[in-house]
């Protein structure tokens, strides 16, 4: 990436790279200050819940508390948290977060899993952003609703138990960064 330009004789060859050098240090001490500012607000984010957690014993107020730091640490509308029955294989929703939403209906909303675009995410086992949910061939008209997504599946050593969903009205889009810390936080 050219910065800038340096005019003279020969001599200047020297001046010019020397600018370059440090131009390019100071790109590398931006992005390594970057990700220690990422790795503090995961730190942080942990900290807080567990904080919180040791608290209390409750699962609803754990899931409550949870998709509280969820909502706070990144852009989102809506958010569930949502166990799985392995009995019936429906992924319940037990917190939930939605303005002009009554919380007890959008409570009793259960996906299946394996069906739709939740279902499968959380099916696969790995956490997805999805940019454009209406645009996926896996969305039902359900989950149309919303313009972005991020799914992340609950698991206790390798077995599923649930899974952490948020999602956003905007444009605006999450970024791998959201994945990784909202996997963290799950």
């Amino acid at each position: 990436e050219t910065l800038g330009w340096v005019e003279g004789t020969s001599h200047t060859e020297v001046v010019a790279k020397l600018l370059s050098h440090l131009a390019y240090k100071e790109i590398e001490k931006r992005s390594l200050t970057q990700d220690l500012l990422e790795k503090y607000k995961e730190i942080t984010l942990l900290f807080r819940t567990s904080e919180h957690i040791v608290d209390t014993l409750d699962d609803h107020e754990i899931a409550h508390l949870i998709l509280k730091e969820a909502q706070q640490a990144f852009p989102s509308e809506e958010g569930t948290l949502m166990l799985l029955n392995e009995t019936t294989e429906f992924i319940q929703r037990i917190a939930a977060f939605k303005p002009n939403e009554d919380s007890a209906s959008t409570l009793k909303k259960a996906t299946l899993l394996g069906q739709g675009l939740i279902g499968n995410i959380v099916a696969s086992g790995r956490g997805e952003i999805v940019n454009q949910v209406a645009s996926d061939p896996r969305c039902q008209a359900v989950e149309q609703a919303c313009s972005n997504l991020i799914c992340v599946p609950l698991k206790i050593k390798d077995k599923l138990i649930g899974a952490i969903t948020l999602s956003s009205l905007r444009s605006q889009h999450y970024l791998s960064e959201n994945l990784k810390l909202l996997t963290t936080l799950a």
